[in-house]
């Protein structure tokens, strides 16, 4: 597995920071974004990069961070990630 890249360094230090500001859990931050606790570890822990769902219940849940998700999708999917992720 990939180690997580630096463009999404900025969307995961933003989703911690929350985390914290709001005295949440991982399960309980995985729970407002419609994920797993095990997929936010994984992203956590840059074994796994935020993918589509993650993004979605990101903005659903917390819309401020709306220019982190842009930025990360911006720079962050290479062709070979997209395709991973969404064929």
């Amino acid at each position: 597995m990939k180690r997580r890249q630096a463009h999404a360094q900025v969307l995961v230090r933003a989703l911690r920071d929350l985390q914290q500001q709001e005295k949440l859990t991982v399960a309980e931050l995985a729970e407002r974004l419609g994920v797993s606790s095990s997929t936010m570890d994984m992203v956590y822990a840059g074994w796994r990069s935020p993918g589509p769902k993650l993004l979605r219940g990101v903005l659903r849940a917390y819309p401020q961070l709306r220019q982190e998700v842009y930025l990360f999708l911006l720079r962050g999917m290479s062709n070979s990630e997209y395709e991973d992720t969404y064929w």
